[in-house]
């Protein structure tokens, strides 16, 4: 039987030429872990799935169906809440890391000197602390790394995310949607298994360096939550897609999530963060607001 022939196969087959394609980055960022083009070279491991996918069930390309096409940036609320939801959400994360963790969680106003004791905390070179350092000269740093990280998320780290986003977003979830599954099974399974692919990663410490291997079984339920508000902004319609939406609130997440590092201090990387304990806990909130609100029912719940 040709796997390809079932929605569960090709779903299958999908995962496992994402996991292949992003092994070959992941094989020179273990000699460079610090090299970000090799990083966004691994997170363009599910595009190429998806591209590949594409060619071998439609002998094609179907752009239009996975999501990809111009759209000019309009302040409509999909745009707003992938814009906006991390900045908002990251200090939130912040506070719930206090009040779950008050003797180790330290809150500062001080955001310079608080992210000089944070940079000490990872092992950041002498040279990259100098050079942060110096930056830190300009006043009201709180406002500047706000609209560093809003115009960051929208531009350079869009782009970066959107190989995931056309392999996840566009690709899975269009599988998914076609096999006839329900909303909740389309955001469970697409999370768990984006999760699930980031676990070589994880493996050697990326965003769990102090706890690697509850790090592997933390970040899917993170994704889980993630994907309930990247699947809102991705599904324009009943039988449309469009991953603008998804690259940039994958973007802001990226651009965000060293945001607390301004304003706390203590802990590892569980009570503290925006993949910690607590911030698994805010974003399943926000999942469930994704769901429940008003938008989300006119779109979702008619299938």
């Amino acid at each position: 039987m040709n796997i390809l022939e079932s929605k569960l196969g090709q779903g299958v087959a999908f995962f496992g030429l994402a996991s292949a394609y992003s092994a070959i980055p992941f094989y020179f960022w273990r000699q460079q872990p610090k090299n970000s083009l090799i990083l966004v070279a691994y997170m363009y491991g599910p595009a190429a799935a998806a591209l590949t996918m594409e060619k071998l069930i439609h002998g094609k390309i179907r752009w239009e169906q996975l999501g990809v096409r111009w759209q000019r940036p309009t302040l409509t609320w999909r745009f707003l809440v992938s814009t906006l939801t991390p900045l908002v959400v990251s200090p939130i994360i912040t506070l719930v890391s206090k009040f779950m963790f008050p003797n180790i969680i330290t809150l500062s106003a001080n955001a310079g000197d608080t992210l000089l004791q944070n940079l000490d905390r990872y092992g950041v070179s002498q040279e990259q602390k100098e050079k942060a350092q110096q930056s830190l000269v300009v006043k009201n740093i709180v406002p500047v790394a706000i609209l560093g990280g809003l115009s960051a998320g929208m531009t350079i780290n869009a782009v970066a995310a959107f190989g995931e986003e056309l392999g996840w977003r566009g690709c899975l979830l269009l599988l998914l949607k076609d096999s006839g599954l329900s909303l909740w099974q389309r955001v469970t399974i697409s999370g768990l298994l984006w999760g699930a692919w980031h676990w070589p990663l994880l493996y050697c410490g990326y965003n769990y360096p102090d706890h690697p291997k509850i790090g592997m079984a933390l970040f899917p339920v993170f994704c889980t939550a993630l994907s309930a508000v990247s699947t809102l902004v991705t599904e324009v319609s009943d039988s449309k897609l469009s991953l603008f939406n998804a690259s940039v609130f994958h973007g802001q997440i990226n651009a965000f999530g060293g945001f607390p590092l301004l304003f706390a201090t203590g802990g590892d990387d569980l009570p503290s963060g925006v993949c910690s304990i607590p911030g698994l806990g805010r974003w399943g909130l926000v999942r469930g607001f994704a769901v429940l609100s008003g938008p989300a029912n006119r779109i979702w719940f008619g299938d």
